[in-house]
C-alpha cells in the first residue's frame, strides 16, 4: 500500500515538473506613456518538440494597443502559417502558428529549449498615467466563428495538445515627468556652480534649463 502510494506520488511530481518546464513568458519591461511602436516579446519554454502553437492574451485596450504581431526574427520566421487577429477595442489577441503541415516539411519544428523567441507584439501606449499592465493567458473569440475560441496549446507531431503554463509580468507605464528633488548650491556668488538632482531629466530629447541656461 505504500509502496503504491509512493509510486503514485512519484508520479504526480514527474507530471507536474513537465509541465512546468512548457511556458509562455511575457511582460515585465517599462516604457514611457504616449510611446509608440514599442516591442513586447513573446517567449517559450518547452520540454519536447514542438509542430505548432497558439497563444491568445487579453489586454487593457486603455492603456496599450497593440499594433502588429510579427514572427520576423522569431523561430516562426520560416512556419507554414503564422496568422491571428487583433482587437483593440476589446483588448483581444489570438494567433497561430504551424511550423510544418506534415510529411518532409516536418522538418519545421521547434526542438526543446527554454526562451525560444516566439512573436514579437508592437504596442503603441495610449495611456498618459503611471500605471501598470499585464496580458492575461485566457482562450479569446478573435475568430470569426465566436465559438472558436483561440487558446494557449503547444501541439506535437500526433496533435497532442499541451498546455504551458503562462508567465505574465507587469508592464510598468510611466510618465517620467522630470522633478526636481534637491538643489546643492555653493554659497551664491556670482558664476559659482551648483548641483540639481531630480528624476528623468536626462530623457532623450528633453532640454532642462535653470535660469534660461541649459
Amino acid at each position: 500500500m505504500y509502496k503504491f502510494l509512493l509510486f503514485g506520488l512519484i508520479l504526480a511530481l514527474s507530471a507536474a515538473q513537465l509541465s512546468a518546464e512548457n511556458r509562455f513568458i511575457i511582460g515585465g519591461q517599462t516604457f514611457l506613456t504616449g510611446s509608440t511602436g514599442q516591442e513586447v516579446q513573446l517567449q517559450v519554454d518547452n520540454d519536447a518538440l514542438i509542430y505548432g502553437l497558439s497563444f491568445a492574451m487579453s489586454f487593457d485596450p486603455e492603456k496599450i494597443q497593440v499594433t502588429g504581431v510579427l514572427n520576423a526574427g522569431t523561430v516562426a520566421s520560416e512556419a507554414q502559417f503564422f496568422s491571428g487577429q487583433i482587437d483593440n477595442e476589446r483588448g483581444l489577441v489570438g494567433y497561430g502558428c504551424l511550423f510544418g503541415v506534415g510529411g518532409e516539411d516536418f522538418v519545421n519544428q521547434l526542438p526543446p529549449g527554454e526562451g525560444h523567441l516566439a512573436a514579437r507584439l508592437l504596442l503603441d501606449i495610449v495611456t498618459d498615467e503611471d500605471t501598470e499592465m499585464a496580458f492575461v493567458f485566457e482562450p479569446v473569440a478573435t475568430n470569426p466563428n465566436p465559438e472558436r475560441a483561440v487558446r494557449n496549446i503547444f501541439s506535437d507531431a500526433t496533435g497532442q495538445s499541451v498546455s504551458p503554463v503562462p508567465v505574465s509580468e507587469p508592464l510598468t507605464l510611466e510618465t517620467r515627468s522630470p522633478r526636481i528633488e534637491s538643489i546643492q548650491a555653493a554659497p551664491g556668488y556670482y558664476e559659482d556652480t551648483f548641483e540639481i538632482i531630480g528624476s528623468f531629466l536626462d530623457e532623450a530629447d528633453r532640454v532642462v534649463r535653470v535660469c534660461g541656461v541649459e
